[in-house]
């Protein structure tokens, strides 16, 4: 159990330090190679706005998100799960 919580742990600050590098105007093929896990959801958000999901913290309020445009799939916010 002890063992992975350890390496449920790590996966999750690699995706901290991961999104952290995360840029607005990013293409998402971009983000995909910065982001080694893969995402817990793509969920439309909005009329023109889709976003991925990723693990965070067990403190933070909310998952790890990058919010996209559906028009031209560029990053247009990065939430950190404050």
């Amino acid at each position: 159990m002890f063992i992975l919580g350890i390496s449920c742990n790590m996966g999750v600050d690699k995706n901290y330090s991961a999104i952290q590098k995360v840029k607005i105007g990013m293409v998402r093929s971009e983000v995909d190679s910065i982001m080694k896990s893969k995402p817990l959801e793509t969920k439309s958000f909005k009329y023109d706005l889709f976003y991925y999901s990723y693990d965070s913290h067990f403190a933070a309020s909310d998952d790890l998100r990058i919010l996209y445009s559906k028009n031209d799939s560029t990053v247009v916010e990065v939430l950190f799960g404050d």
